[in-house]
């Protein structure tokens, strides 16, 4: 169970990292379109703006990053996760 817990923060906090923040020198801030359009065909676009849709192929690097990056990755999941959390009650 703890496992478990521990990829999926880590999954939690990449997906969110790609479809919702800037990140370092903007880098995942121009993997995703500009401005999604309704109509889109380009369903690569559409998925990086979608934390859930990501999420998927996520799941699929973090089972085989080794143990460590996993852990550090799903501590700052838990982070995140906290301090959103924290941010909602306020």
């Amino acid at each position: 169970m703890l496992k478990f817990l521990i990829r999926a923060f880590a999954i939690y906090r990449i997906s969110r990292m790609i479809a919702i923040e800037t990140g370092p020198f903007r880098i995942f801030a121009r993997l995703r379109p500009t401005e999604p359009q309704a109509d889109s065909t380009d369903w690569i676009a559409e998925g990086l703006n979608c934390p859930l849709c990501l999420s998927i192929y996520v799941s699929i690097l973090v089972m085989v990053l080794p143990e460590r990056a996993v852990l550090c990755l799903a501590l700052s999941g838990a982070a995140s996760w906290l301090y959103s959390q924290e941010r909602a009650t306020l």
